[in-house]
């Protein structure tokens, strides 16, 4: 079970050895549909929770519970339609047709960004069209500016569904081997005939594909949270959930340089608002509360006793400088 060495020979016969697996190609066809779906899929997404969210027209209501219902439902349903279809317009084994199956049900999943957008206050929007702004503008100019936190999660859960697809690529490629991506070309090297030789270049392939996932991840990390829990309350509101679901008052985060915690018990909504600032100082009267673990100064004590003091502690800071 154990390895008697490390190595990187399986890493190296990966990129070398492309006699029988062209694993350099299926990355590049990978990243390649994974990039286009992303921006397709992120764009398709925002505009229509743009539209649900701001825009009012008859049957709104019916559409927006219509897209909900059907985004229950699986993409691989679909799939036998989707592959003959692409069949009929020459599409069938291409990327293309990879782009556009996965970007094609991006409106159905606008539920999480337009509780978002729902959020931002309208009054920006009226500002902005009273100026002379269209509703174009209004999204590209105030919206999205404001928005990197759903952006970031749409983006996120886009990129990293064309790697991880299996079923769909398998239909719609069939055997064209130069088409594959990373996710069937991979299950293709531990079939029976092959898995004793190639199982740990298996492995070393599945290392790789995980690394562009995890430094996109790390690159917006910040704002995914934010953009997950960002609708909550638009959803309870809308009487989707129950109110013990919902996560802070809007689910965005803010990151001030000292952050004073006056009277938070420290759970999760508080705590993902005070990830990177620099200074916490927490005043609790329970001494147990676990903003004290994150604290970097805390105070067990009444806030309306201790509040007065720091006002006049930082006053007095402020006017030493």
């Amino acid at each position: 079970l154990w390895p008697k060495a490390f190595t990187f020979d399986n890493y190296n016969r990966l990129f070398t050895d492309r006699r029988l697996f062209d694993f350099p190609r299926w990355l590049g066809n990978t990243l390649l549909v994974a990039g286009c779906s992303c921006a397709l899929t992120t764009m398709l997404t925002l505009m229509v929770a743009y539209v649900y969210s701001r825009l009012r027209f008859p049957k709104r209501r019916f559409l927006m519970n219509a897209s909900l219902v059907l985004g229950m439902f699986p993409g691989f349903m679909s799939i036998i339609a989707i592959y003959h279809f692409m069949k009929a317009i020459g599409l069938d084994q291409t990327l293309l047709a990879l782009i556009l199956v996965y970007s094609g049900g991006a409106a159905l999943n606008y539920y999480i960004a337009k509780g978002y957008f729902d959020t931002i206050p309208k009054s920006l929007d009226e500002a902005a069209i009273l100026d002379g702004a269209s509703n174009s503008t209004v999204f590209w100019k105030i919206i999205l500016p404001n928005s990197k936190p759903v952006i970031a999660t749409t983006a996120i859960n886009a990129f990293i569904n064309p790697i991880v697809d299996y079923i769909f690529v398998s239909v719609i490629m069939k055997d064209n081997y130069n088409n594959f991506t990373v996710a069937k070309g991979l299950y293709t090297m531990v079939d029976k005939t092959n898995i004793y030789e190639y199982y740990t270049v298996f492995c070393a392939g599945a290392v790789i594909v995980a690394i562009p996932v995890v430094l996109l991840f790390l690159r917006v990390q910040k704002y995914y949270v934010a953009g997950v829990v960002g609708g909550s309350r638009v959803a309870i509101d809308s009487g989707w959930l129950t109110a013990d679901h919902q996560v802070g008052q809007t689910g965005k985060t803010v990151h001030p340089k000292v952050y004073v915690a006056l009277g938070i018990s420290g759970s999760i909504q508080h705590k993902a608002g005070m990830s990177e600032s620099e200074c916490i100082i927490a005043v609790n009267k329970n001494e147990t509360a676990p903003i004290f673990e994150i604290a970097d100064y805390g105070i067990c004590g009444d806030l309306f006793k201790v509040t007065p003091m720091l006002i006049e502690a930082f006053k007095a800071a402020k006017a030493s400088k």
